[in-house]
């Protein structure tokens, strides 16, 4: 741990446990999306790899629902779109449609 912390204390802190942390010091896994709000809490930064901007659509939203710790699931009902259609925003970097690439530009537009 970068703060001298131990791991244990390290996941109590973020809701994990102890060995999915020494997991992700390790490269050997990424922590599940529910974790990355608390993990963003405990360093006081974004440790996600993306372009700054967001470099595409499908990136805003897989940043957005991060940040937020929801799944694919969850935000596609915030967004009113199937989650096949958001896992392939994601994916692809753009909607099929403009209705949904409206609605998806809609909801995120004040994270950015």
């Amino acid at each position: 741990m970068t703060r001298g912390e131990r791991q244990c204390d390290v996941a109590e802190l973020i809701g994990a446990d102890t060995f999915s942390v020494i997991n992700w010091e390790r490269g050997n896994n990424q922590p599940m999306v529910k974790y990355y709000p608390a993990i963003m809490s405990y360093l006081g930064y974004c440790p996600i790899p993306y372009s700054h901007p967001p470099s595409n659509l499908g990136e805003s939203v897989l940043l957005y629902r991060k940040h937020r710790g929801l799944s694919q699931r969850d935000v596609a009902e915030l967004f009113r779109i199937d989650p096949s259609t958001l896992a392939y925003i994601e994916k692809t970097g753009h909607a099929k449609s403009k209705l949904v690439e409206y609605r998806v530009v809609q909801a995120i537009s004040s994270v950015f």
